[in-house]
């Protein structure tokens, strides 16, 4: 049974003791309660409007609760009271709707001229407030609920570039190990251009030793057809060997201050003289990458001693001063002097980049008798902090080829057996990163 079934069944019931009170208040019949009936006649017509309010969805109940309020208003009519509106006064500014029957919800009973066997009630009595449901037989249906929004638009989606699996998981391996060739990179500048730094001083220590044997033979008894002492060399030649005991520095020097000539050996400027001669003989070496011969110049203090030995002989200098300077401000490389000087450049040892770190040093005695100078144009990358421009094109196409080999490396590591596809790729393989790693070194200023 539901709400509006047993609200009806409810209100029936109380209908009919009504009824049955009004007729004997009527008849005059003793133990006639109107006092109580007329508060039974309250609780009821709140029932009917509770029960008329569930009963509005379904027609059948509805007529059932119109005809109940029917006989409600009959019985209480033979009561000798009607129901009408009681005009009450509302707040000043406020008039709010009241339905027929109701002042502010509420059922307000008026009494009417007396009759026969009819009672009086006080005027203005109200019984319990029903909530207010609207008047009876017109309530209004319930409001229809609110149409759904329609769905926001769908984005199209945007075209990407898609790679079947069997060849994007290759490529993204590929790139990933490239990387991890650059961070490789650092180990090779450092540690394996550090035992090729040793090993080609070995050489050209051996090489600088016959040299200057030779040099020495020939200034002592000329012959016809000798070599000429006073030649320019080639650069990457030995052409003497530096000495500083404060820092523990034993270096062949070698023709040349280019990118390739520094990643074997301290580097001699072309254009200034050779050391032990006269003018500002300038010598240039890494502080940082192959084999760092310069690290530790920053130590030179005023009075450490310099010996550079060649084949003119053994001459030893005085460090004057140990300058820092940034990126033009002051010219180490100029001959500009009326004193016989060797400047040894690096780069700078401060946080700065771009600067460089200088050791000026006076010549002790005479100078010797020749001055050789060569002068041929000087490249961008013998200036000591410039770069090889000739590098970029093959860092870019060994590049690329270092990261195809990977990319085929990968894919034969995936089809074939791992013993077989070892040793068809590794070689190639370790071929490409040198030759990368040697192009990409073209790159870092030549004193790094």
């Amino acid at each position: 049974m539901t709400t509006a079934e047993n609200l009806l069944g409810q209100a029936e019931q109380a209908v009919r003791q009504l009824e049955t009170a009004v007729a004997l208040i009527v008849s005059g019949a003793p133990g006639a309660d109107p006092q109580g009936t007329l508060v039974h006649a309250g609780g009821l017509s709140v029932l009917l409007t509770q029960a008329g309010a569930a009963a509005q969805p379904d027609q059948t109940l509805r007529i059932q609760a119109d005809m109940l309020r029917g006989r409600y208003d009959s019985a209480m009519t033979r009561l000798g009271v009607t129901v009408t509106s009681a005009q009450l006064q509302p707040a000043p500014g406020h008039t709010p709707p009241s339905p027929p029957g109701y002042a502010y919800g509420i059922p307000v009973f008026t009494p009417i001229a007396p009759g026969n066997g009819s009672m009086a009630f006080h005027p203005g009595y109200a019984p319990p407030p029903p909530p207010y449901q609207g008047p009876v037989g017109t309530h209004p249906a319930p409001p229809a609920p609110p149409a759904p929004s329609a769905p926001p638009p769908t984005p199209k989606p945007r075209r990407r570039l898609k790679l079947p699996p069997e060849l994007l998981r290759p490529l993204l391996t590929a790139l990933t190990v490239a990387g991890g060739l650059l961070l490789a990179f650092s180990l090779y500048a450092s540690w394996f251009g550090h035992l090729t730094y040793e090993r080609n001083q070995r050489i050209m220590l051996d090489q600088l030793n016959e040299d200057l044997k030779i040099s020495a033979t020939i200034a002592a008894a000329p012959v016809a057809g000798d070599k000429d002492l006073s030649a320019v060399p080639k650069p990457g030649t030995p052409v003497s060997l530096l000495e500083i005991p404060k820092i523990g520095l034993r270096e062949v020097v070698v023709q040349g201050t280019g990118t390739a000539e520094l990643r074997s050996a301290v580097g001699h400027y072309r254009p200034s003289p050779m050391p032990g001669q006269i003018g500002n003989a300038v010598l240039a070496g890494h502080r940082n990458l192959y084999g760092r011969p310069f690290a530790r110049m920053g130590e030179l203090q005023a009075g450490d001693k310099i010996t550079a030995s060649s084949q003119e002989g053994r001459f030893t200098y005085t460090v004057e001063t140990v300058q820092r300077a940034r990126t033009g401000e002051q010219d180490f490389l100029s001959q500009a002097t009326f004193v016989n000087r060797m400047t040894l450049l690096t780069t700078g040892d401060t946080e700065q980049p771009g600067g460089r770190l200088a050791v000026v040093a006076r010549l002790d005695g005479r100078p010797a008798g020749l001055k050789i100078l060569d002068q041929d144009r000087i490249k961008e990358d013998e200036l000591g902090l410039g770069r090889d421009p000739g590098g970029w094109l093959p860092s870019i196409v060994w590049g690329l080829v270092t990261v195809g080999v990977l990319f085929v490396t990968i894919l034969l590591y995936r089809r074939w057996r791992t013993i077989s596809a070892y040793l068809l790729t590794t070689p190639p393989l370790l071929v490409a990163a040198l030759l990368w790693f040697e192009s990409v070194a073209r790159l870092i200023p030549s004193t790094y």
